[in-house]
């Protein structure tokens, strides 16, 4: 068998200078020891070298909730709670000679609202809103899945299919029933042509709430129409006298949609509308197919109605609020959610215009479906009226908006800055209405989007987010005790995270 030989030249040289061809060898094997060492400790981008498994730590901060009473719907110029403490821990490599430990993760008392949104006693109970859309049974099935997260577990819904779904109406009633427990009536309407079909809907209703009794809203929105907490639609409601005549919903945030069709209601944001108004729309029902025959889509036939029946302008019989948004938003919605506006319904952010979450990040955050459910999640744990609530660290450079993102910026943003949105938007041209001020997207060093999120307790839950890198952060929700620091957390294997 023939000797093992090192593959390091030996020259005679070297030999000779060392004393010996072994002696030389291990002088050889040092100088590489020690190039290999200050590669991995001392390299300006280690994030791009493969390091031993388990040596970067994710950063992460503890969140600690102080509550602080709500008074009314948050807006742009709302103050921004900023602090001047770094949101996060540092990363980096776990150095021999620092014993393996870390600087301790940063504890944050933060002020939040109330999870569950305080009602007065005469607000109207979950049981006396009842839901209504047309949709087909296929849609339904998929798209009930948002339903179920504001509907359940006691409003009252009714699906209006049209003529083509009547051999489906008894599949989708049993499937609503009993794989998504909503209480839906589900009937087959003998209109065929959508836009009026939509029309129909508060004949329909009227109908229906009669036989169910106890109705004090209708609420008629788009099967992909999404109420953040149901609590909020509630305690929206209760401004408002169910026996007075109210059409209430929100214009397009467009501005060339507010161009073309003017201030009416748009169904994607949800428009509710008081008995009183249901039982006048439904009595001249086919007044309105007459008056509204003009009127470009069901929403804009409904606005129309509505306007007829009540004797005022079409522009005038809305009542405009401001936490329900059509999301007619092109493309990121980033900086339209980081907005500080409230929102009480969403739209438009499956398979349509809007992204929740920017679509250059992993696929699977991106997916629509993915990040629609995690914002469920986080609505569920964090109330509505904390869902993207904004506070600002490190003096203004960091922005967390709760349930959403983390976003590190170059510059520090100043109050006039956060009273504008940030334009994220895709190149489509797309102009806001006048009231919502904009400005160009501002450098950034970072951004990081919802990815994860781990319930524990009631009252603890664990919150990751990350980039377009696969790089993680990780923010624990501690409502409970708030622990002086968090163990540290290694990132994935091929994932580093930089310093």
């Amino acid at each position: 068998m023939g000797k093992l030989s090192l593959p390091i030249p030996v020259t005679a040289a070297a030999a000779a200078a060392y004393g010996s061809p072994a002696r030389a060898k291990k002088m050889a094997l040092g100088f590489i020891a020690l190039i290999t060492v200050a590669v991995i400790f001392f390299w300006p981008e280690p994030s791009k070298y493969v390091v031993p498994h388990g040596v970067w730590r994710v950063r992460q901060a503890l969140l600690i909730p102080e509550v602080i009473p709500w008074e009314k719907e948050t807006t742009q110029s709302t103050p921004v709670p900023t602090y001047d403490e770094p949101l996060l821990s540092l990363g980096g490599i776990r150095r021999p000679y620092l014993n393996n430990t870390f600087p301790p993760t940063p504890n944050h008392t933060i002020p939040v609202f109330p999870r569950q949104a305080e009602l007065s006693s005469d607000a109207p109970q979950p049981e006396n809103i009842l839901f209504a859309m047309t949709t087909t049974a296929k849609r339904a099935r998929e798209y009930s899945i948002l339903w179920q997260h504001y509907m359940y577990p006691n409003a009252r819904c009714l699906v209006v299919l049209p003529p083509s779904d009547k051999s489906r109406l008894e599949e989708l009633q049993n499937f609503l029933e009993r794989v998504r427990r909503l209480h839906c009536v589900v009937q087959v309407s003998k209109v065929d042509h959508y836009e009026t079909r939509m029309l129909s809907v508060p004949n329909e209703a009227n109908k229906v709430a009669k036989k169910l009794g106890g109705i004090k809203w209708l609420c008629i929105g788009d099967d992909d129409t999404f109420f953040t907490d149901i609590r909020l639609v509630q305690r929206m409601l209760q401004k408002y006298n169910p026996d007075d005549d109210y059409f209430i919903g929100a214009i397009s945030e467009g501005a060339d949609q507010r161009q073309i069709f003017g201030r009416q209601a748009f169904g994607g944001a949800g428009l509710f509308m008081s008995p009183p108004v249901m039982q006048k729309m439904a009595n001249q029902y086919e007044d309105c197919v007459r008056e509204a025959n003009i009127y470009w889509g069901g929403d804009g036939k409904l606005t129309k109605c509505a306007a007829y029946v009540l004797g005022v302008p079409f522009e005038e019989v809305l009542t405009i609020e401001p936490g329900m948004h059509q999301f007619d938003v092109p493309g990121s919605g980033a900086g339209y959610l980081q907005s500080g506006l409230p929102f009480i319904s969403m739209h438009h952010f499956i398979n349509g215009w809007t992204h929740l979450v920017p679509h250059h990040l992993p696929n699977r955050i991106s997916d629509d479906w993915y990040a629609t459910g995690l914002i469920m999640k986080a609505a569920k744990f964090l109330g509505g009226d904390n869902l993207f609530r904004r506070i600002m660290f490190d003096g203004g450079k960091t922005l967390l908006c709760l349930g959403h993102s983390v976003i590190l910026y170059e510059h520090a943003q100043s109050p006039s800055d956060l009273a504008q949105i940030e334009y994220t938007l895709g190149p489509s041209g797309f102009r806001f209405i006048e009231q919502l001020p904009v400005r160009p997207e501002p450098p950034k060093r970072n951004e990081y989007f919802i990815s994860d999120i781990r319930v524990e307790s009631p009252e603890r839950a664990i919150f990751w987010f990350e980039d377009k890198e696969g790089q993680r952060l990780r923010l624990v929700w501690d409502g409970e005790n708030g622990s002086i620091d968090l163990p540290a957390v290694q990132q994935p294997k091929n994932k580093w995270i930089g310093w």
